[in-house]
C-alpha cells in the first residue's frame, strides 16, 4: 500500500512538471508573433540572464537581470577600420592580395550535378578528400530517406576509382545530417576510408559488387597555396531570386567585415540582373558559385532532378543542410574561418569593427575556440530599390540601401525555445566535422566548449521585410561603415553600367 502511494505521488509530480514545461514552451514559441519583450528602455542594450537546463529541457531560473550595456549611440564614435586590414589578412580589392600577387580568378559556373544512387537509395552531389584528422577519407554529400531508430540502416558502398585504372570497394560510413526538420528526406555524409593513394573518382552503389554507372563523382582534392582568413557560405538563391541590389550590398558588407571569399549556392531561375551581378563578383574572385539545381517540395525550380518516384524531394529548405556541409568541405582548407548566414543576415560585430578583431579577442580568452555562435535579433525592413533604378539614379544610393537604412530592431533576442534558436555562426572549418543551420559540431579530437558570443560583442542582424515591431531600438552599428559601403556599392554599379549596358 505504501509502495502504491509512493508511485502515485511520483506520477503526480511528473505530470505537474510536464504541464509546467508545456505551458512555458507554448508561451515562448508564441512570443515571436506577439512581440513579447522584457525591456522598455529604448536605446539601451540589456543583458538578460535566463538559465536553461539543456539536459532536462527546463528553464531553471526565470529571474531576469537587466544590466544596461553598451549604448547604441556610442557606436558612432568607434573609428571604422574598413580599409585597414588586419595583419596577414588578405584583401580582394581589385583581386590583389597584400603581397602584390594576383589571385586566380574563380570560375563563375560549376557544372557539378546531382546523380542518383542505384536501387532508389537517394542521390549524391559532391565528393571531397578530407585529410584534416587522423583517419583520411573521401566524404560524399548525399540525400536519402530519413531514417529513425526503427528503420533499417542505410547501407551503401564506395567504389574508389584510381588513376591506374584499378577499382576498390569499401563499405561507406553513413552519418545523417543533424537538424532534419522531420521531412521524408534528409542529407547525409558518406565516408570512404582512404589508405594511401587518393582516388580520382568515387561512385556510391547499393552493393559491393554493383556494376551500376548511375553516379561517378570527381574527388575534390585541391590544395591551396594561399589561405584566406575569412569566407562566407551563402545558401540563399532559390524561388526565382531577384534582389540584385540587396545582394551587392550584402557582398560589400561581408567584404568590409573581412570576407575574402563568398561561396554562393544557386538553385534559382534568377533574373538576368542577378546573373550579371554574380558574374561581376565571380570575375573579381570574391564569389564562387555552386550550381545546386534540384526539384524540391515547396520550392519553385525548373530542375527535373526528382526522387526515384518521380516526385519532388521532400527535404527542408531546398536541401540547405547539404549545401552547408558541401560549403564546409569545399572550403575546409581554403579559409581559416567560415561564416554561415543567409542573404538577409549579417553577423555584425558591435564592440569590434571586423570579424578578425572579434574572433581574436575570444580566441585570446580561450585558445581552443573553434565555434562562435551569434544570437538572432530581428530587424524590420522595407524593400530595396531595383538594380535598374540604381543604374539610372546613382545619386540617391545612400538613402536607398536595404541594410544601411533599416536599423530598427527588437530590443532583445529573448525569449527563445532553445539556446541556438535562429542563431548563425563562424567556425574554424579545419576542426568541424558537420555543420547545421544554427549550430556546428567540432571533431571529438578538438573537444567542445560554449561558443556563444555575448550580444554586446556581436550578434546576427536578421532583416525581415514587413516585420512588425511593437517595441524597438535603433541599432546604428552598421552606420560605422556607411561611407565605405556606399562607395563600394557605387563602384560596383559603375562596373555594371560599363560592362552590362543592356541592363538599363
Amino acid at each position: 500500500m505504501v509502495y502504491m502511494k509512493w508511485r502515485l505521488n511520483i506520477f503526480k509530480v511528473l505530470l505537474l512538471l510536464i504541464l509546467i514545461n508545456t505551458f512555458v514552451f507554448l508561451y515562448i514559441i508564441s512570443c515571436p508573433k506577439l512581440q513579447c519583450n522584457f525591456s522598455d528602455n529604448v536605446g539601451q542594450y540589456y543583458k538578460i540572464v535566463l538559465k536553461y537546463d539543456v539536459q532536462n529541457g527546463l528553464f531553471v531560473n526565470n529571474s531576469l537581470n537587466l544590466v544596461p550595456q553598451l549604448n547604441t549611440g556610442l557606436l558612432q564614435l568607434l573609428p571604422p577600420k574598413t580599409h585597414l586590414q588586419e595583419k596577414n589578412q588578405t584583401t580582394v580589392k581589385n583581386n590583389i592580395n597584400l603581397n602584390g600577387q594576383r589571385k586566380p580568378t574563380l570560375s563563375w559556373t560549376d557544372q557539378q550535378e546531382w546523380q542518383y544512387i542505384d536501387g532508389s537509395l537517394g542521390a549524391v552531389f559532391s565528393a571531397f578528400y578530407d585529410q584534416r584528422f587522423k583517419n583520411k577519407k573521401i566524404t560524399v554529400t548525399a540525400i536519402s530517406d530519413t531514417r529513425t531508430r526503427k528503420d533499417p540502416k542505410l547501407i551503401v558502398w564506395c567504389q574508389l576509382w584510381y588513376r591506374n585504372g584499378s577499382r576498390e570497394a569499401i563499405l561507406a560510413q553513413v552519418e545523417a545530417l543533424r537538424e532534419p526538420m522531420l521531412r521524408k528526406h534528409n542529407g547525409y555524409l558518406l565516408s570512404c576510408a582512404v589508405k594511401n593513394e587518393i582516388p580520382e573518382y568515387v561512385s556510391i552503389t547499393s552493393s559491393k559488387d554493383s556494376t551500376s554507372n548511375s553516379n561517378k563523382l570527381l574527388v575534390n582534392a585541391r590544395n591551396f597555396s594561399q589561405t584566406l582568413q575569412f569566407g562566407v557560405c551563402l545558401p540563399a538563391f532559390y524561388n526565382s531570386f531577384d534582389a540584385p541590389m540587396r545582394m551587392i550590398e550584402a557582398f560589400e558588407i561581408y567584404r568590409l567585415l573581412g570576407a575574402g571569399l563568398i561561396t554562393v549556392y544557386n538553385a534559382s531561375d534568377h533574373s538576368p540582373a542577378v546573373e550579371s551581378v554574380l558574374r561581376s563578383y565571380a570575375e573579381d574572385g570574391l564569389v564562387d558559385i555552386v550550381q545546386f539545381h534540384i526539384n524540391c517540395k515547396d520550392y519553385k525550380s525548373s530542375s527535373t532532378f526528382r526522387n526515384g518516384d518521380g516526385l519532388p524531394w521532400d527535404i527542408h529548405a531546398n536541401a540547405q543542410l547539404v549545401q552547408i556541409n558541401d560549403c564546409l568541405l569545399r572550403n575546409m582548407l581554403r579559409t581559416e574561418y567560415l561564416a554561415f548566414n543567409d542573404i538577409d543576415e549579417i553577423i555584425m560585430p558591435h564592440r569590434y569593427n571586423t570579424w578578425h578583431q572579434l574572433v581574436a579577442n575570444y580566441t585570446e580568452k580561450n585558445p581552443n575556440s573553434v565555434l562562435f555562435i551569434f544570437r538572432n535579433f530581428y530587424f524590420s525592413s522595407q524593400l530595396s530599390i531595383s538594380l535598374e533604378e540604381a543604374l539610372h539614379n546613382p545619386s540617391n544610393i545612400s538613402d536607398s540601401l536595404f541594410f544601411l537604412n533599416n536599423i530598427r530592431r527588437v530590443p532583445t533576442f529573448l525569449p527563445v525555445p532553445w539556446p541556438t534558436y535562429r542563431t548563425k555562426y563562424i567556425i574554424q572549418p579545419r576542426k568541424i566535422t558537420q555543420a547545421g543551420i544554427h549550430n556546428a559540431y567540432p571533431h571529438w579530437e578538438v573537444g567542445r566548449h560554449n561558443g556563444m558570443v555575448e550580444p554586446e560583442d556581436g550578434f546576427l542582424h536578421h532583416h525581415r521585410e514587413g516585420y512588425t515591431l511593437r517595441k524597438y531600438v535603433e541599432d546604428k552599428a552598421i552606420l560605422r561603415y556607411k561611407l565605405s559601403l556606399v562607395s563600394a556599392v557605387e563602384e560596383r554599379l559603375e562596373q555594371l553600367r560599363y560592362k552590362y549596358k543592356t541592363l538599363y
